[in-house]
């Protein structure tokens, strides 16, 4: 199977890049495929057996392709990715439900108003249309309030895919209430392959050669990941526990730099540090050196996360909040988001008390990984995108039906 890839890479600050990486190294060692990737990112990092070419290719080269397979997530490496879904047959691997941010950002951003509120109407309906434009007028974007979690902007992007691929029945059953006739296939998430997880594994115990339990918040640092309720739950705590440390890894955002300074004046940097970005390899040998990871993030529609993945992947226990498809994750503590303060609190000073709980769901977790590797959930995705292709090729004509319901939408309005 021929298959051109359009995502991020890496070299690009992007957990789905570095998850396009995985899966195409995946793919290629363990199924019967060929793959060339499409990307803006103008340094790529190489993978033996793939070819890297320039994004704008593809609108010359896709035909010469079994499937055309689009990576997609709500960041700006996606810019311009809806006008390639325009123009050619794609099937989306959604990474994140949540698309507000993206198509907020390629109009309203760039002084489309209009068109940002004509497609918000057209899927969520005029009245809601005009609360948005009353809203901007004050200086409030909907895409950074909780009303982003009713109106995901998913829509623009998916009326033009043929397929998708998603890693949550939550996903599955909220995209097919608005696209009941594109075909959906479900996969587990690909981000390290077992070669890094084992290098990862065997630098682990060298990182961090304390007793001390390793509390850790990875990725980007943006005001959605919550942590300054994570910092309130360390400093309230602090002074009751001696056997922890905080590791924060991953770039801050500028709204998020006043942490740095937060952590300094309530005298907490012994217990808190900050990396910043790093590498892949100190990436991954920091995170396998790690006891618990603690990921929230609202608001959210709990799409799937790289660090959660990952840190799954490597048996550690990991805290998400209780929202959308986290309630899917095996051996995960979920939190609810109305408390999420007291709760976070209670759970880490449980865990602080009480090691010994870590122990029992890294247990349960390297039972479940032991039973799924990389090899299988290659071969899993691989069969999905062959069904998706099959049916393309039976269906033809569902882009152009596709673009009449969605005509229809607005005149039901």
């Amino acid at each position: 199977m021929n298959i051109a890839m359009i995502t991020p890479w890496p070299g690009d600050k992007s957990g789905i890049a570095d998850c396009a990486y995985a899966t195409a190294d995946a793919l290629i060692r363990n199924t019967p495929c060929r793959i060339a990737v499409y990307t803006a990112n103008e340094t790529p990092k190489s993978l033996p057996g793939v070819v890297i070419k320039p994004i704008d290719l593809i609108r010359d080269e896709h035909q010469t392709y079994d499937l055309v397979l689009m990576h997609l997530g709500n960041n700006p490496y996606h810019d311009g990715y809806i006008d390639i879904l325009k123009e050619i047959d794609c099937v989306v691997h959604i990474h994140d439900m949540v698309l507000h941010h993206l198509y907020a950002g390629e109009t309203h951003g760039s002084g489309q108003i209009n068109r940002y509120i004509d497609e918000f109407s057209k899927w969520y309906g005029d009245e809601p249309g005009q609360m948005v434009r009353a809203l901007l007028t004050k200086g409030i974007g909907v895409w950074d309030t909780d009303i982003v979690i009713d109106c995901p902007m998913f829509e623009p992007y998916l009326q033009h895919s043929l397929g998708c691929l998603i890693t949550s029945s939550f996903v599955e059953r909220r995209i097919s209430r608005t696209f009941p006739d594109i075909p959906i296939k479900k996969v587990s998430l690909i981000n390290q392959t077992e070669k890094s997880v084992s290098a990862c594994t065997e630098n682990a115990s060298s990182t961090h050669p304390t007793q001390d339990i390793n509390v850790g918040v990875f990725g980007f640092i943006t005001r959605n990941k919550l942590v300054d309720v994570v910092l309130q739950a360390v400093k309230g705590l602090a002074p009751q526990f001696d056997n922890f440390k905080l590791h924060i890894v991953g770039g801050v955002e500028i709204d998020c730099v006043h942490l740095m300074k937060w952590v300094e004046k309530n005298d907490l940097v012994d217990v808190v540090q900050f990396y910043g970005r790093v590498d892949n390899n100190r990436w991954m040998e920091l995170l396998g050196s790690m006891d618990l990871i603690i990921s929230l993030r609202h608001p959210t529609m709990g799409e799937t996360s790289g660090v959660v993945t990952d840190a799954l992947s490597l048996n550690i226990p990991v805290v998400v909040n209780d929202t959308g498809s986290y309630r899917e994750l095996p051996f995960v503590k979920r939190l609810p988001i109305e408390n999420i303060h007291t709760t976070l609190s209670d759970y880490l000073e449980t865990v602080f008390r009480v090691p010994e709980e870590l122990a029992t769901i890294k247990a349960n977790l390297c039972k479940m990984n032991s039973l799924c590797d990389t090899a299988f959930k290659a071969k899993t995705y691989f069969k999905a995108l062959l069904e998706l292709a099959d049916h393309m090729a039976q269906d033809s004509g569902r882009k152009e039906r596709c673009k009449t319901a969605t005509t229809s939408i607005k005149a039901e309005r």
